[in-house]
């Protein structure tokens, strides 16, 4: 059945310990990086989201965004953001998006953002992926891009082998030529709470965001082994 549900409508003020993120917190890699850190000083703004399940089971998000925050000067975040996810052929999954932002606090203006996502399913054990993201947007009179490729190869949901890489032409971390970062993993998942993953080659460092929470990211070259569990 065709369903349409508003989602996530909130309004804050000055006062409030811990008030809830108002901006979409993304599972793709670029849009996730550029995530609006929450100003709790003065800042009041909302976040609203609709998605509508079509007949044939594919899906049209929409998002909408607005932060104000007063210092002296007014800053204004707003954020537009689109995904439609669908079936091919009653197989492969397709995700396709795409984002417009202007981020004055980071001085990012004319921010776009697109991506597509396909899941290739090989047979009923294996699935091949293939990821693109691309972003653009304009800081102090320099156009930066931003581009990812990621190559995942699933098999039986326990074992993952991926190949990513990435590559910018943003000063503040390139200088004046083209930074490439590439790097391999493979995860293997011994049970329903542990896993290990190895990770060789440079992997590109900066804000990342995970529940609510955004940390800083260092950027990383080398090997990497990890064990991750679940108590």
């Amino acid at each position: 059945m065709p369903n349409i549900k508003i989602t996530k409508i909130f309004l804050y003020e000055l006062g409030i310990n811990e008030p809830p993120a108002l901006v979409k917190e993304h599972s793709y890699k670029l849009l996730n990086r550029s995530t609006h850190g929450l100003q709790p000083i003065n800042e009041k703004g909302y976040q609203i989201e609709a998605f509508y399940t079509f007949n044939n089971l594919s899906t049209l998000t929409l998002n909408n965004t607005l932060a104000i925050n007063n210092f002296g000067n007014k800053y204004k975040f707003h954020e537009y953001f689109i995904e439609y996810d669908f079936t091919l052929l009653n197989l492969h999954d397709v995700k396709l998006f795409a984002d417009y932002a202007d981020d004055p606090f980071k001085q990012e203006t004319n921010r776009i953002s697109a991506g597509s996502y396909f899941e290739w399913k090989l047979g009923n054990s294996t699935a091949l992926k293939t990821d693109y993201e691309f972003q653009t947007f304009t800081r102090l009179g320099e156009t930066v891009t931003n581009n990812l490729l990621s190559i995942p190869y699933t098999y039986k949901s326990k074992l993952v082998f991926n190949v990513i890489s990435e590559f910018s032409n943003d000063s503040f971390i390139a200088g004046s030529k083209m930074k490439t970062w590439m790097g391999a993993n493979i995860k293997y998942k011994i049970n329903q709470d542990n896993n290990v993953q190895l990770f060789a080659g440079e992997r590109r460092g900066g804000p990342a965001c995970n529940a609510g929470v955004c940390y800083e990211v260092l950027d990383f070259k080398g090997v990497e082994l990890r064990l991750t569990s679940r108590f």
